[in-house]
């Protein structure tokens, strides 16, 4: 029982002689048991102690109750009872009894502590400490624990439980201290370690949105499970929200499509998101720091669209293609935008490309999903060709989108360009009609920009010439030879000549790609021609123009020298006013470079203020001057045929003072040309063929050279002075004045062309090794005016390669030969013909051109400077 004592069962055994069943009723059974009493072992409920309380002094018998409970009813008798007992406390003073208080209490220890030992006096023996749970009873036989000190540590409990704690001390002779108070405690649980650190999220990739990826790193160890939020809005704390998904431990991220309070995620829609670890009592912290704003989007692609408008440097309706060139502007305006929403801050490149060419230019769309490119000049971009079959495209790369937008498709955006030459027409209108209605008319050709004056060779164009109804007349192509082109053909009276362009590959561009000129009107009876005088004896007068007709201007040309210290002639130019009318003349350059070109012009008149205007009679004609200015070498240039356009304008003049001009529909009339010149080719340097003076060779001895041929030079002259002095003297016998004359015109009266010369090619250029190895070899006559004025006269034969001292001693050799034998010279012929030999046949003249004969008789000379001999034609 629950005392301690042992029972067992009784067993009763029946027998019957035959089947049936028995019922036991008031059986009584009388039995004999012992029971033993220890020794109270506990201090409190000492019998001793207990009957000690109960005396009082003196001598005499103390009745001691005993009191007997039982379950049930019935009568037991109690035989030689013995009852054994052990000495009370001489002196029965109760103790303090315990006052508890709690020093520490955590999840893990509790300190429990009381008064100090010395309270409880010197007979103190130990404390005795009792639990009781949560829904139990206090058994004081059931102790917890003991202690000597005034203190005690319990660790064996987990957080939450709840436990009431009692206390009593134990003295000598079993004396013991009433029980304490109970001290009720509940175990904390530990501090929550419910950070968890690196929290992200983000979209959920490829995907048609609504959902978004959450992930983190691993918390303190007592997590056990985590907890994970997400909300709409920022928030510090779970206190009240919803989890929207748990994980374990050992799980660090997860996916989610609802937020804590259920709803699915919206896209575009911003969401925070917390994680928090929850230790395995179930705690945790509720203060939060939410990572966000995350948005969830749609990341299917979606297809963006460029709508392009491309404008070259002329908009003209008759093109097929946007037109370029290198001076000429290009604006284009892309609108980049998806399913009509336009898109802004995105970046998109125009390209240009061309046979040589290729730039790309950036620009950025603005709010209305518009990038504007405005380029001036295509020469802003760099050094461009920009001619023939070009490409313009505009591209967008597409994007990645951001939290909220989703991807866009790159897109591309082309069209086919063409660079163009710009050319203008000038001519004299109205064209004039000959016999037969027959015209001819020259147009002067201008490229806009001067370098590109070179590509008009031969550049061609169709023309129809119609009549005043607009039938064609007759029609053909012209083509450009220089700056010029001649048209001729059939016109008519009141027609007009339509010049057209290539408009399907137009490499040339002019306004309208056409050039419209009138031909001249059909010839009237003579009214407002001239004053008449009608049958009423009254004057008719001339009706005054409503035009300014532009006049004509004929320039000659020119040719330059390469070297800046030349002497250069200006050039002529005849301006012819076809008006009836007085008319003052303005002057203007059609380009005015930034940096002055190495040649230029002085205008004999002009538009500025300071020069001076010209004036013209009327249907009268000037001659002006243009003066050639040399502003610095002509290193800048290339030799062959140059040009600068110029435009002179015809202003109307009063006429007779009666100021009819300014009743004019037009007053003022502009026609433009070129002046044309050609520039030489610069000249090579002669090359040194001699050895160069080696380092440290003493320069004194290349510096006397020239004094000791000098004075060499002088001594040999003056000794053929001598020569031909004494041969005078000793021909003077025979020969006279006479002879001299007739050897003169025998000399005059020579044939310039020898027998059997053939014919030559006087455009034929060779070298002088070329000629020799046709077997071509050296004469000695020289043909008329081509030979040097130092030379002797025309009547002179000389020898290439020779000085003014070998003429003279070859004069004296021919009047010595008249008298005397060729044999009493044979010095001078020996000396003449190794002379010759040595030459090898060519001689120089005072201009430096060299000179050299053939065995026909043929001439070729050789210019300084140049490699390649030429035929010379008097």
């Amino acid at each position: 029982d629950g005392y301690g004592i042992q029972m067992s069962p009784v067993n009763f055994s029946l027998n019957t002689l035959a089947e049936g069943m028995f019922t036991f009723g008031d059986l009584n059974i009388t039995y004999d048991t012992e029971f033993l009493v220890n020794i109270n072992p506990h201090p409190s409920g000492n019998l001793s102690n207990v009957l000690n309380q109960q005396m009082t002094g003196g001598s005499g018998a103390l009745n001691v109750p005993l009191l007997f409970y039982t379950t049930q009813n019935g009568s037991f008798e109690v035989s030689t009872p013995t009852i054994s007992y052990i000495e009370g406390a001489p002196n029965i003073a109760l103790p303090p009894t315990p006052i508890l208080q709690v020093n520490q209490l955590n999840s893990t220890t509790l300190e429990l502590a009381w008064q100090n030992q010395s309270d409880f006096g010197d007979d103190l023996l130990q404390f005795m400490i009792y639990r009781v749970g949560q829904n139990q009873s206090l058994d004081l036989l059931n102790i917890y624990a003991n202690s000597i000190s005034n203190f005690t540590i319990d660790t064996n409990f987990l957080p939450g439980e709840q436990y009431d704690y009692y206390v009593r001390s134990v003295h000598q002779f079993g004396v013991t201290s009433n029980l304490s108070a109970p001290l009720s405690i509940t175990v904390p649980y530990p501090l929550p370690q419910s950070y968890i650190p690196n929290v992200t999220a983000a979209d959920h990739p490829e995907d048609l949105g609504g959902q978004v990826d959450i992930s983190w790193s691993p918390g303190h160890p007592s997590v056990n499970v985590h907890h994970i939020y997400l909300s709409t809005v920022n928030f510090t704390s779970v206190e009240g929200l919803n989890t929207s998904t748990t994980t374990a431990a050992s799980v660090f991220n997860t996916t989610l499509d609802v937020d804590s309070h259920g709803d699915y995620l919206l896209d575009g829609t911003p969401y925070f998101v917390a994680v928090v670890g929850v230790d395995q009592f179930g705690n945790y912290s509720y203060d939060v720091t939410a990572f966000g704003p995350v948005f969830t989007r749609n990341d299917t692609v979606l297809a963006s669209s460029l709508d392009v408008s491309y404008v070259g440097f002329t908009s003209d309706e008759n093109l097929s293609h946007v037109l370029l060139k290198k001076d000429g502007a290009l604006n284009v305006i892309a609108h980049l935008h998806q399913n009509g929403s336009s898109i802004a801050g995105a970046e998109v490149a125009l390209n240009i490309l061309g046979d040589n060419d290729n730039y790309t230019v950036i620009e950025t769309t603005n709010e209305s999903g518009k990038a504007v490119f405005s380029i001036s000049a295509l020469t802003t971009l760099g050094p461009i060709e920009a001619l023939g079959q070009m490409t313009l495209s505009v591209s967008y790369e597409g994007s990645q989108g951001g939290l909220i937008d989703r991807p866009l498709s790159p897109s591309y955006n082309q069209t086919s360009a063409f660079g163009v030459i710009d050319v203008s027409f000038t001519t004299v209108e109205p064209i004039l009609l000959g016999e037969n209605n027959s015209f001819s008319t020259v147009l002067i050709v201008n490229a806009q920009i001067p370098e590109q004056q070179v590509l008009l060779a031969n550049m061609a164009v169709g023309w129809v010439a119609n009549d005043g109804n607009g039938s064609e007349v007759s029609s053909g192509i012209g083509e450009v030879r220089g700056n010029e082109m001649e048209l001729s053909g059939i016109g008519a009276f009141g027609g007009m000549l339509h010049i057209h362009l290539d408009t399907f590959t137009p490499y040339y561009y002019t306004q309208g790609m056409a050039v419209m000129i009138e031909f001249e009107s059909a010839p009237d009876n003579g009214q407002n021609q001239t004053n008449t005088t009608d049958s009423n004896n009254t004057t008719n007068q001339t009706t005054f123009p409503d035009v300014t007709l532009p006049g004509t201007i004929d320039c000659g040309t020119a040719t330059y020298a390469w070297e800046e210290n030349s002497t250069d002639e200006s050039i002529t130019c005849t301006i012819t006013n076809p008006n009836p009318f007085d008319v003052f003349l303005g002057f203007s350059w059609k380009v005015t470079p930034t940096t002055t070109p190495p040649l230029t012009f002085e205008a004999p008149f002009g538009v500025a203020a300071g020069v001076p205007p010209l004036t013209i009679s009327a249907e009268a004609s000037i001659q002006v001057e243009f003066s050639p200015v040399r502003n610095g070498p002509s290193d800048g240039l290339f030799p062959g045929i140059q040009g600068v356009g110029y435009v002179v304008y015809f202003s109307c003049s009063e006429l007779g003072g009666a100021n009819e001009c300014d009743s004019m529909t037009t007053s003022t009339a502009s026609t433009e040309g070129e002046l044309v010149w050609t520039l030489a080719q610069q000249l090579e340097e002669p090359s040194d063929n001699t050895d160069t003076t080696k380092d440290g060779e003493d320069s004194a001895s290349s510096s006397t050279t020239p004094v000791l041929v000098g004075i060499g030079v002088i001594i040999f002259v003056a000794a053929l002075i001598g020569g031909v002095i004494f041969m005078r003297s000793r021909g003077d016998i025979d020969f006279d004045d006479d002879d001299d004359e007739d050897y003169y015109t025998e000399a005059m009266a020579a044939p310039e062309v020898r027998p059997g010369q053939k014919s030559l090619d006087l455009n034929a250029s060779k070298s002088l090794d070329s000629l020799k190895a046709e077997g071509k070899e050296l004469h000695e006559e020289a043909p008329e005016g081509i030979e040097s004025s130092m030379l002797g006269s025309s009547a002179d034969a000389f020898q290439f390669g020779a000085t003014a001292e070998d003429a003279v001693a070859e004069e004296v050799a021919e009047e010595v030969a008249e008298e005397t034998d060729d044999a009493e010279y044979p010095a001078e012929e020996e000396w003449a013909e190794e002379e010759a030999e040595e030459d090898d046949g060519i001689s120089t003249d005072e201009n430096g051109t060299e000179w050299w004969e053939d065995e026909e008789g043929v001439w070729w000379y050789r210019e300084e400077g140049l490699e390649d001999w030429a035929v010379w034609e008097d």
